[in-house]
């Protein structure tokens, strides 16, 4: 998937109901709302940056504004991070 292809299905059900999500056998995260970015990330990695967390597409990457787990929305970098490393998505 592209960066472009996950950013219209972020948009296209956006919060409360968000659409998108990452699923990895140890769960599943939903992306409630991201942006593209022109910051390097490595493609299915994340990486913590000054701007916010990435998460790494095929042609780019997107900037995490607000993930849900659990029901609990993460909007600070480090709990998304954090959930990021939980999933066991690697870091780039």
């Amino acid at each position: 998937m592209t960066a472009g292809e996950a950013f219209n299905q972020i948009r296209a059900v956006a919060d409360p109901w968000p659409n998108a999500f990452l699923e990895t056998a140890a769960g599943t995260i939903k992306v409630a709302w991201a942006l593209p970015t022109e910051l390097p990330c490595p493609r299915g990695c994340f990486r913590p940056s000054r701007e916010g967390v990435l998460l790494g597409f095929a042609d780019g990457a997107l900037r995490i504004h607000t993930l849900k787990a659990d029901g609990v929305r993460l909007e600070r970098p480090s709990d998304q991070a954090s959930a990021f490393r939980l999933l066991g998505v690697l870091e780039g």
